[in-house]
């Protein structure tokens, strides 16, 4: 019996702990409040909102992006815009065993004299069809 005693009251202590820790993530979530932006407060990748010390990133997956995409040029022109919204952007499903597609993207990016360049992981997969992620 005494046993079962102690479990309740472990229980309990546990319990306590957990409300404790939830109620200060609350409460510290709260207090910053003012700082956080909500990604649709910034939609359709205006990049003018005021504050220089912002640093914007973001995440695309471009979908089988290899020679054939990087061959459109609208489809570029496309896609270095969205890509110039961001400050730090990681692309994924880079599907080019030339390594030509990724170059030839960067190329379109900075063609408006930005400045930006990439880090590419290696190909992995366990197909054929190896993806990179930039």
């Amino acid at each position: 019996m005494a046993r079962k005693g102690r479990k309740r009251k472990t229980d309990y202590t546990k319990l306590l702990y957990l409300i404790i820790i939830i109620i200060v993530i609350v409460a510290a979530g709260i207090s910053q409040k003012d700082k956080i932006i909500p990604s649709s407060s910034n939609a359709g990748g205006n990049n003018n909102i005021g504050d220089s010390d912002l640093l914007k990133v973001g995440s695309f997956n471009i979908q089988v992006f290899g020679q054939s995409k990087s061959a459109k040029t609208d489809v570029m022109n496309v896609l270095a815009d969205i890509i110039r919204t961001y400050d730090i952007i990681a692309v994924q499903e880079i599907r080019d065993s030339s390594g030509t597609a990724l170059d030839n993207l960067l190329r379109q990016v900075n063609s408006d004299g930005s400045s930006y360049a990439y880090l590419v992981s290696e190909r992995l997969g366990r197909t054929s069809s190896k993806e990179q992620y930039a």
